[in-house]
């Protein structure tokens, strides 16, 4: 009779490993905790090659954009998120709704912000973006517009 004890009490001790192995390889659905590994601004991003150039946190009315540029990991399937571009008094300027598929857990993706004959161009000081992904706050990234210094990095 013991034996057979000792056998029901291995068996559950096997499915309770195997559940938690499983769970824990998301196999039952469960989300996995999204990373923002890196986020970079700059003035220039090219498309074609998907590099980013004249790194900077400091911009000048005159530039034609902010090009935000964000490294994801541990992120699966259909996503969503949004980024929101705040000025220096707090209010939000631009919304910016994105989506992607990630099939092998890393992914990047680029936002612009426009500034050279728009409003930003205007709008000198302190300004602050938000960035959300399926509704979690994951970070955020301070930037300046300027009149003066250059501000690369």
């Amino acid at each position: 009779m013991s034996c057979e004890l000792n056998m029901l009490k291995i068996k559950k001790l096997l499915i309770a490993f195997l559940f938690l192995f499983f769970a824990g390889c998301n196999l039952f659905g469960s989300d996995v905790d999204v990373e923002l590994v890196e986020m970079k601004m700059g003035k220039t991003f090219n498309d074609s090659t998907e590099v980013l150039s004249d790194l900077t946190d400091t911009f000048s009315p005159t530039d034609d954009e902010i090009v935000l540029w964000i490294s994801w990991d541990r992120v699966q399937g259909e996503n969503n998120g949004i980024i929101e571009w705040h000025t220096p008094d707090g209010k939000l300027y631009l919304e910016d709704e994105f989506q992607f598929t990630a099939t092998d857990g890393t992914w990047a993706t680029w936002h612009k912000l426009p500034i050279a004959r728009t409003d930003a161009s205007l709008t000198l000081g302190d300004w602050i973006v938000y960035i959300s992904l399926k509704g979690k706050y994951m970070g955020k990234k301070e930037f300046k517009i300027t009149g003066t210094g250059s501000g690369d990095i």
